[in-house]
């Protein structure tokens, strides 16, 4: 659905899907939860760095000197 949404250019349709695959795949980050402890939160936050994605440290060098 998503990919299709961005061949069609429909933009509020892929942001739509996006905040929800990030929600799946953050765990919860995206979502403020009550029951959530400060070490929980940081935990999830930490998934959505980019070695917590999986990404090459190389790849990770050069985002950095990019300031991404």
């Amino acid at each position: 659905q998503f990919r299709r949404a961005i061949s069609r250019e429909d933009m509020d349709a892929a942001m739509l899907y996006r905040d929800e695959l990030a929600e799946r795949v953050s765990s919860g980050a995206y979502r403020p939860n009550d029951d959530d402890t400060e070490e929980d939160a940081q935990k999830k936050r930490q998934r959505l760095n980019w070695a917590g994605l999986g990404t090459a440290p190389w790849l990770i060098e050069r985002l950095k000197a990019l300031e991404y």
